[in-house]
């Protein structure tokens, strides 16, 4: 009934190495540690029939990820402890509107601020606290930058102390 245009390889790319779960530890300069699991990528979808929000279908791709209780870095909405977000978020309708964010220890990124992260590569990408509107969202302790590569996901991390972080 509704026609959703499908997910774009640029859309895609960010969405390829999460083909499964997968339980990554980061290391601090200092010895800290975030053990953070990325979630396989689900796809799910939403029909609204409604004469308020209207009628349409959306299709939605989405990668999560949660820290352990041990971690460093943890989520925090309003005191309480939340154990996941998502990473990535792509959105489609069938009305032609569509959305894509990146969000990773409380640095948030639309559409056109993922178009401002520096490539370093063809696969790799630096995404910086600077060239963002949302910063230390729902976490207790944020990050100033982070490193993505389309290929094997967060590379490395950088904290509101300026304490790299890298996987172990």
């Amino acid at each position: 009934m509704y026609n959703v245009d499908d997910f774009t390889e640029e859309e895609l790319k960010w969405t390829k190495h999460f083909n499964k779960n997968q339980t990554i530890i980061f290391t601090s300069e200092r010895g800290e540690l975030d053990t953070i699991t990325f979630k396989k990528v689900a796809m799910s979808n939403e029909t609204v029939n409604d004469m308020e929000r209207g009628f349409y279908k959306s299709n939605y791709l989405n990668v999560t990820y949660e820290f352990t209780k041990e971690s460093y870095h943890q989520f925090d909405f309003n005191g309480n402890i939340a154990y996941e977000q998502d990473l990535i978020s792509i959105q489609k309708t069938s009305a032609g509107f569509g959305e894509m964010g990146i969000s990773f220890i409380g640095l948030l990124f639309n559409e056109y601020e993922i178009k401002k992260a520096k490539k370093i590569d063809a696969n790799t990408y630096q995404f910086d606290s600077s060239n963002t509107t949302a910063k230390w969202v729902n976490v207790k302790k944020g990050i100033k930058n982070f490193t993505f590569n389309t290929n094997i996901g967060i590379v490395n991390y950088t904290d509101e102390r300026n304490v790299k972080w890298k996987k172990k």
